[in-house]
């Protein structure tokens, strides 16, 4: 069997954040491979983005790309070919698989996500600037269209610290929005089980918002390095360079400098001590004797990674994700679902964790320095005191919380099992 991926494109309805601001139209922009036959299904129904961008290609829609967007053909998938749905990172793109995947490695023909025999879905997130709506599109409100409902808005902008906040800074959203983006996506597609649901670190948030939102459809689900919340320490980080991008933008300057500064800080926290130190450790840059005008070699490397997010990255995206990565909470409960929205909100108390009812295949990080291996192990433990089905495996790895995008044979084997799962003889 052959596979076949393409991006895609689609508009949905509006959509009431939980902050309660208002999205007029909702756009989607995905990464689909899989079968042949699915592929063909698949075609049918869905706009091909008639130029095909590349992956990490930045997105800014006036109001007429905003509007000239399309909705859903009729007609309807093989219901036979299982779907993985996999939820991306904070500043990656839909793009899991085929050529500049972030996961190439792992989604593909004979990869522990066989494209020959599964439907793999990868959307980007609410919020983001890679086809999805977000704010670097004409018409994504901003935090005066806040409605001060939960969660409020942060940082002390409305208590006047800067003159210009509410036009300059977007509309927080949380992982619940994202869900629900993602949630009504399905819906439009005609997909009701996702077989296996797969997120890592913010796209981890994102899963388990998702199988709390709908768990009777998200049977299996494995949350790499991440959290069922965010945690002070998680928080704190994103503080300090949500302080550096709002103040820039809320100067009317374009944060490409703070979007450069906040990148670099925020790398460190995905990479390791003992990493940085295997990679770079004390070499300065251009001399093998010290020198007091040299850079250190891991200044360099940081100043790279801040100079090649700010080609590819909107600041007010950015903002956007720290927003929803701080705002996860699976305790705190969703916002009402809009009437075309499909999932509903039990009566009584909202039960948080416990309302996930699918297995969690946790795989974590042991050198995770922001989202905590113990952390995680914990929230296993809190799913099997609800009832749960919880397994947890490790990683060990020198690299940090960016291990889930390395090699990794734990990780490939925890993808493979929940795979194989579904059918061991169709999936061996």
């Amino acid at each position: 069997m052959s596979a076949v991926s393409r991006q895609f494109e689609f508009a949905l309805p509006g959509l009431t954040l939980s902050c309660g601001a208002g999205l007029e139209r909702v756009i989607v922009r995905g990464h689909h491979e899989g079968p042949a036959e699915d592929a063909t299904a698949f075609a049918a129904r869905v706009d091909l983005h008639p130029a095909d961008p590349g992956p990490e290609s930045l997105v800014r829609r006036d109001a007429h790309a905003v509007a000239a967007v399309p909705s859903l053909r009729t007609g309807s998938l093989p219901d036979d070919i299982p779907t993985v749905l996999c939820v991306h990172a904070l500043t990656a793109d839909s793009r899991v698989g085929g050529p500049g995947g972030w996961w190439s490695d792992r989604v593909g023909p004979g990869r522990p996500i066989d494209t020959r025999l599964v439907r793999v879905l990868c959307m980007n997130n609410l919020g983001s600037c890679y086809g999805t709506t977000g704010p670097a599109d004409a018409g994504f409100p901003r935090l005066r269209d806040a409605k001060d409902r939960w969660p409020a808005p942060s940082d002390g902008f409305h208590k006047g610290r800067f003159s210009r906040p509410a036009d300059e800074l977007p509309a927080p959203i949380t992982t619940w929005d994202q869900a629900r983006v993602l949630l009504a996506a399905l819906d439009a597609l005609g997909i009701h089980t996702v077989d296996v649901l797969v997120g890592g670190s913010v796209g981890g948030m994102v899963a388990l918002a998702l199988a709390a939102l709908a768990p009777e459809r998200f049977p299996a689900i494995v949350p790499i390095a991440t959290l069922d919340h965010a945690t002070p320490w998680i928080i704190g980080w994103n503080h300090i360079a949500r302080q550096v991008l709002s103040e820039a933008l809320a100067r009317g300057e374009d944060g490409t400098d703070a979007l450069r500064f906040a990148r670099q800080l925020a790398h460190m926290t995905y990479r390791s001590n003992a990493g940085l130190m295997a990679r770079h450790g004390r070499a300065q840059v251009g001399t093998d004797a010290w020198s007091a005008n040299a850079p250190y070699r891991v200044q360099s490397y940081l100043t790279h990674q801040g100079d090649k997010l700010v080609r590819r990255f909107d600041p007010r995206s950015y903002l956007s994700q720290l927003d929803a990565m701080d705002h996860h909470d699976l305790a705190t409960p969703p916002p009402p679902p809009d009437p075309h929205e499909t999932w509903t909100r039990p009566p009584g108390p909202w039960p948080g964790l416990a309302r996930i009812t699918g297995r969690v295949d946790a795989v974590a990080i042991d050198t995770d320095e922001l989202f905590f291996a113990q952390d995680l192990h914990a929230m296993v433990v809190r799913h099997r005191a609800h009832g749960g089905v919880g397994h947890w495996s490790l990683i060990r790895s020198a690299h940090g919380h960016d291990a889930f995008l390395m090699p990794s044979a734990t990780l490939d084997d925890t993808l493979h099992g929940a795979i194989q799962r579904l059918d061991p003889e169709r999936f061996p």
